[in-house]
């Protein structure tokens, strides 16, 4: 297979406008070529970053489908629930409001009817097996993407859109999460990472072949990936070419 990988760096202001820049002209192609955008967005720091200035971006919403790379086991008032911080960072921009939302039902009573039941309406939107067009990820410390942690059978899994894990290493270690398949499936993966804490996890996945966390395999198996690193996440980058943005 043949990989269109592109690296940059820069503050983490640029980064976000510059990732913002991204989705829309992705959007507005998408939406000539098929009618349709679908992005998946993450959690924590990097929902924190973007989702308030992507709200603002001139697309047209009515026209994108909004779906979640991955969710707590938790209510959506819950702090600690993607899909709450989420709706709490997108004000209410003109426009933005028709965007089509497909929340993760991390609340769900029983989450394995809760997984089929997503991967049934990300199918229904996206097609069988599931293209998204944008997928924005996070990274955390330990190289885990959306909830694909280290060493946990979830990462493997090729069958399933969507599956649970019932043990994440940090709490609420219940959740749902969209598989590596569908993560690295999409027509672009947008690797976001910031902080020093996140440079080891980077530089392994960047300049390590044999690494296999779960950022190393989606930065290898994305058909087309563009990582978005602030100085201090590639901190550790000693032979990776970068683009820095101004």
């Amino acid at each position: 297979m043949t990989q269109s990988r592109r690296i940059r760096i820069g503050s983490r202001d640029a980064l976000v406008a510059n990732v913002v820049e991204h989705v829309s002209r992705a959007a507005h192609h998408a939406i000539c070529a098929r009618g349709i955008f679908s992005i998946a967005l993450p959690g924590g720091s990097v929902a924190e970053a973007i989702v308030p200035v992507l709200a603002k971006a001139s697309v047209p919403w009515q026209c994108v489908h909004v779906f979640w790379c991955d969710e707590r086991a938790v209510p959506e008032s819950d702090l600690d629930s993607n899909v709450g911080l989420t709706r709490r960072l997108w004000p209410a921009v003109a426009g933005t409001s028709t965007a089509q939302l497909h929340p993760m039902p991390g609340g769900a009573a029983n989450l394995s009817a809760a997984a089929l039941a997503y991967m049934e309406e990300l199918t229904a939107v996206v097609g069988t097996p599931p293209v998204l067009d944008t997928v924005l990820l996070g990274v955390g410390a330990d190289g885990h993407v959306a909830s694909l942690f280290p060493g946990r059978p979830s990462l493997n899994v090729r069958h399933s859109a969507v599956v649970v894990e019932s043990h994440a290493p940090k709490p609420p270690s219940a959740r749902l999460t969209l598989t590596l398949p569908v993560l690295v499936g999409a027509r672009e993966t947008v690797v976001i990472a910031f902080g020093a804490e996140k440079a080891q996890a980077i530089g392994r996945a960047l300049e390590d072949p044999w690494a296999t966390t779960p950022v190393a395999r989606a930065l290898r198996e994305a058909n087309r990936v563009l990582v978005m690193l602030d100085d201090e996440a590639a901190g550790q980058l000693t032979h990776t070419k970068l683009e820095r943005l101004e």
